[in-house]
């Protein structure tokens, strides 16, 4: 009874405290222009085949960031929660600590208590005997591990965090504006107030979804992309000679791809490849009429890195040996000086060769001949580096992935090296990750005894499965059968973490489902055999707003032509114009969902620059505007003339269908162009299109507005 009393009084004291926590939460917000310290902060140019979603605007050093980490902790966290101004500070101070390290899985509480060696605790000072004093500071420790975890898990809910590829490699903080995922707030909440602290608090102050209004992800990235190191165990072997190993992955995984498709079995590792089988599978399989049923199976695994299964990884090793699986790849590093504009510029290009180009590898391996030909006639090589990535390495590298699950994270004030054990899964920060999951996933098909027969389709990125089959019931079956081995494998643990999510039609025989199916960017259609470009209809442009960032810099005209360009070319596959499986409507349907696409992207990219500057700013680059929507409609004329160069009416409709969209775009936003300049640009459009007739024309001005 006395222990009761006792803890029923710490809850007492502590009700006031959090009472006073959850109204920081209300009150403190970050001004626009006081979100992060512009001054430091490094502007980012994406990679060349970042797509615009991917786009990361701005980037900032580890101090900046750990100096608002600091400011929000000192706002939010009220100092009698810690007993002392002290203690608030070591607690700050140990949050910034840990939030520079690599992702780990969870930090225990005997860890907590002694990196945090507080003094006082004002509400915890009970007078009390021996025995009882110990219950009490049990549950200081678990107020101080629940703290933490509450802290850690709403930072990361915001500040994205992934492991340090390699400690020569620093970490960099990339932020982009999202809101706050709501079902981790309510989950920490939930450990923070119903479990640990305060079971009293009223509902209403825990139930709130608004209580906290922070809108900058941060992401951990390293700074160095290209090349991307795996840690060594030991902190004296990581030398360049041991981890050259693990370089050139992009290549490796091109030559396995290639030369083991056998063993791949039903996996795609690109949307050209996809395509390629589904244009095959349309040559065999049987046209579908009214009374034949096509049914489909499409499948993604949650967390699916996170829970793969390393003992049956490493198995699996074992079951490529069996296979014969072909290892035997030469990479090659060639180092070229290039004299352009008064100056020298210093390259690095990595070739990768396999048996069967065994002239050209005699070639680069031979030091005394002199390589000249149309790719490098104004190059001068300086070094040739010839790399053999063998079966020995190949297994070296997807061991030390398995295996080596300490990560060596050098801190910057030279204290000693701290490691942390990964628990499960593999780190899908790394490039090998994704050919370890194909080839953990193609030997669960194998297990299964799962192989696609003629008149069926399946394909695969990664987890996502497809598989088009007019047998009903096989299906029914192969979806038990993946069910039931990964819930042999422990990858299914608890079904509303870890799950199986499918989509199918296999249950009910009803002809609606002959309507395309959605698959990695693409619509699939089973009737008429077309590829589609995938476009929610539904979707608001005002939500693509948080999806899209934007770089600041100098010229931003420059870089956000060039950004929209080159997320419109990626978008637009040449799939979408390959006239062996696209009739003419479904060109001009194509065509009109990437007018849409871009357009969208154009306006949401609108709303971010006023956003940052304002609506006067936008209207002086109308100009700029128009010119960037006329570089978008050259782009898909150049993909509409790789499907028919001879058609030019068709190009005409096209040119009709986008000049439509610029218009629709053009007036449900008119605040954000300059008045004058709509008119006459939209006129300059309309004389483009030559072979409208003159009704048509004067119908389509008055739709502009200018008659």
């Amino acid at each position: 009874m006395e222990a009761r009393s006792i803890g029923e009084q710490i809850r007492e004291n502590l009700k006031p405290i959090f009472e006073k926590f959850q109204l920081n939460h209300h009150q403190f917000f970050l001004r626009r222009r006081s979100r992060l310290p512009l001054s430091f902060t490094n502007h980012h140019v994406p990679e060349p085949t970042a797509t615009l979603d991917q786009l990361t605007p701005l980037t900032t050093p580890i101090s900046s960031i750990k100096n608002f980490i600091r400011i929000w902790l000192k706002n939010i966290l009220p100092i009698e929660l810690f007993g002392s101004k002290y203690n608030h500070k070591l607690f700050i101070y140990k949050m910034c600590f840990l939030i520079e390290l690599p992702r780990i899985q969870e930090y225990s509480l005997g860890d907590a208590v002694r990196k945090l060696k507080f003094k006082h605790f004002q509400w915890s000072n009970i007078q009390m005997l021996n025995s009882l004093s110990l219950i009490c500071q049990l549950y200081n420790c678990h107020l101080i591990h629940f703290l933490i975890q509450y802290v850690l898990i709403l930072v990361r809910s915001y500040f994205y965090v992934t492991e340090a590829s390699s400690p020569s490699h620093q970490l960099e903080l990339i932020f982009y504006r999202h809101k706050i995922w709501y079902a981790i707030q309510q989950k920490s909440r939930k450990e923070l107030f119903y479990k640990s602290c305060c079971p009293n608090v009223e509902q209403e102050n825990v139930n709130n979804d608004d209580c906290i209004r922070y809108l900058w992800k941060i992401r951990f990235v390293p700074k160095i992309t290209n090349v991307r190191y795996l840690a060594c165990a030991q902190i004296e072997f990581n030398t360049r000679e041991n981890i050259n190993h693990l370089k050139y992955t992009n290549e490796a995984l091109k030559y396995l791809r290639r030369h083991n498709r056998h063993l791949m079995g039903i996996s795609t590792f690109n949307r050209v490849e996809m395509h390629r089988r589904w244009q095959d599978y349309c040559r065999i399989a049987p046209k579908i009429d009214d009374e034949s049923m096509t049914y489909f199976l499409r499948s993604d695994l949650s967390n699916f890195y996170d829970s793969v299964n390393l003992d049956y990884l490493d198995k699996v090793i074992e079951f490529l040996d069996n296979c014969e699986f072909n290892y035997d790849l030469y990479i090659h590093t060639i180092y070229k000086s290039q004299y352009r504009n008064g100056r020298f510029i210093r390259r690095k290009t990595i070739y990768w060769v396999g048996k069967e180009n065994e002239q050209m590898f005699e070639i680069m391996t031979d030091a005394t001949k002199r390589v000249s030909n149309g790719t490098f006639h104004d190059m001068i090589i300086h070094d040739v580096h010839v790399e053999i990535y063998n079966k020995e390495k190949l297994l070296k590298y997807i061991r030390a992935q398995l295996f080596n699950s300490y990560l060596y994270t050098m801190h910057p004030k030279k204290l000693p090296i701290k490691t942390f054990r990964r628990i499960i899964g593999i780190n899908h920060g790394l490039r090998i990750a994704s050919m370890l999951g194909q080839i953990y996933l193609n030997k669960i098909d194998h297990d299964i005894d799962f192989s696609p027969i003629s008149d069926e389709f399946a394909v695969r990125h990664e987890d996502d499965l497809l598989i088009i089959s007019p047998h009903r019931y096989r299906l029914r079956r192969i979806k038990l059968n993946i069910t039931k081995r990964l819930i042999e494998l422990h990858h299914i643990n608890n079904s509303l973490t870890n799950s199986l999510k499918t989509k199918t039609n296999i249950r009910h025989r009803t002809m609606k489902k002959f309507r395309p199916v959605e698959y990695w960017g693409s619509l699939v259609d089973i009737k008429s055999r077309e590829i589609l470009v995938t476009l929610n209809q539904n979707e608001n442009i005002e939500k693509k707003i948080n999806q899209l960032t934007i770089k600041i810099t100098r010229e931003t005209g420059y870089h956000l032509r060039h950004s929209l360009i080159n997320a419109l070319y990626l978008r637009s596959h040449s799939y979408y114009f390959d006239r062996l499986y696209t009739s003419d409507q479904t060109l001009i349907r194509n065509f009109y969902y990437l007018s849409c696409y871009f357009l969208k992207r154009l306006h949401s990219m609108c709303y971010r620059f006023a956003q940052f500057y304002s609506n006067k700013y936008i209207q002086s680059k109308s100009l700029f505007l128009f010119r960037t929507m006329r570089s978008g409609l050259r782009m898909l004329i150049k993909k509409t003339f790789n499907y028919n160069k001879k058609s030019i009416k068709l190009l005409d409709q096209c040119k009709y269908i986008f000049f439509l969209s610029c218009i629709r775009l053009i007036k449900q936003n008119k605040h954000l162009f300059q008045s004058n300049i709509i008119i006459t640009r939209c006129l300059h459009m309309i004389r483009k299109l030559k072979y409208l007739n003159k009704q048509r024309k004067i119908d389509v001005k008055k739709v502009i507005g200018s008659e």
